[in-house]
């Protein structure tokens, strides 16, 4: 298509655009580089050659099932609203458990771990000696005397001292006597 001058009023630019002359030369410039590209295949086809990758195909796997928690919601409810002044909430889809306005103990949203009251001072010794059961909290919860648990490496003796050891820190020291007293005697 030979050019046409643009009409009164509207931009050359704009014209040009949209002037087939544009697309045709644009198409042929697709024309070529796929054309180039199939001989370009059937050379490599005809000499057996394979071309390398620069990065390995990925193999699309099924996703992995998720670990079952060997300590379950039910096992750790039963430990911790047994203890006195315990209450269970649901905030923001996660279950926990408190004294007052203190949380002592949290789930996560998929129940595979748990989030505990425990001494600052301590917990970098214990992630570091046990760290497919223990991990840091999150960067924001950093400032709290708080560790995580993964619930698929504890057994519940491990749970129940753990909610215990929690609860401990948040009452007052007279009412954990008195409770852990009565249960040892």
């Amino acid at each position: 298509m030979l050019y046409q001058p643009p009409r009164p009023g509207a931009s050359i630019r704009y014209e040009r655009l949209l002037s087939v002359e544009l697309f045709d030369h644009v198409g042929h410039w697709v024309w070529l580089w796929a054309t180039a590209v199939a001989v370009l295949a059937t050379i490599v086809g005809a000499l057996g050659l394979r071309l390398r990758r620069s990065r390995p195909i990925r193999k699309r796997s099924r996703p992995a099932e998720k670990e079952k928690p060997l300590v379950t919601l039910e096992e750790i409810r039963r430990a911790a609203l047994s203890l006195p002044r315990t209450e269970e909430a649901l905030v923001r889809e996660r279950v926990k458990f408190r004294v007052g306005r203190i949380v002592y103990v949290a789930l996560s949203r998929d129940e595979l771990s748990m989030g505990c009251g425990f001494p600052r001072e301590e917990r970098a010794a214990l992630v570091a000696a046990e760290p497919e059961k223990f991990f840091m909290p999150i960067p924001s919860e950093m400032r709290y005397q708080w560790i995580e648990v993964r619930l698929t490496a504890i057994d519940a003796a491990e749970m129940r001292e753990l909610v215990t050891d929690a609860w401990c820190m948040c009452v007052p020291k007279r009412l954990a006597e008195e409770h852990l007293g009565r249960d040892r005697g």
